[in-house]
């Protein structure tokens, strides 16, 4: 089975992501502290052989340091299929782009 949509971040993000959902949905049992590895776990335990990974930038300073999680990423969980992102407002969007597809070798990019 293919999971076609997830978000697994650095962990700076994934713990304010969380913390944003808690606001919401107080009765959530995720852990602020998830990492990529327990998410990736937990995915497998599932019957998930492979997945989509989307990351997209709050900030403009964003973009490329997350385009590099993604590819690292992609190096540690052979199953792991990475998009990159940028965001509109990057000056340098077609140097991002280009840099995530050409020299990350990551799959497609999220706007």
């Amino acid at each position: 089975m293919i999971d076609a949509h997830i978000h697994i971040f650095p962990t700076y993000r994934s713990k304010k992501a969380v913390e944003w959902i808690k606001r919401y949905i107080p009765e959530i049992n995720v852990s602020e502290t998830l990492t990529e590895e327990e998410i990736i776990e937990t995915l497998a335990s599932h019957g998930i052989s492979h997945f989509f990974n989307y990351v997209y930038p709050l900030k403009p300073e964003e973009s490329r340091s997350l385009n590099r999680f993604n590819y690292e990423l992609s190096k540690k969980a052979n199953n792991a299929i990475c998009f990159g992102s940028v965001h509109p407002g990057n000056a340098d969007r077609v140097e991002i782009v280009k840099e995530a597809l050409l020299e990350f070798g990551l799959v497609g990019i999220k706007f």
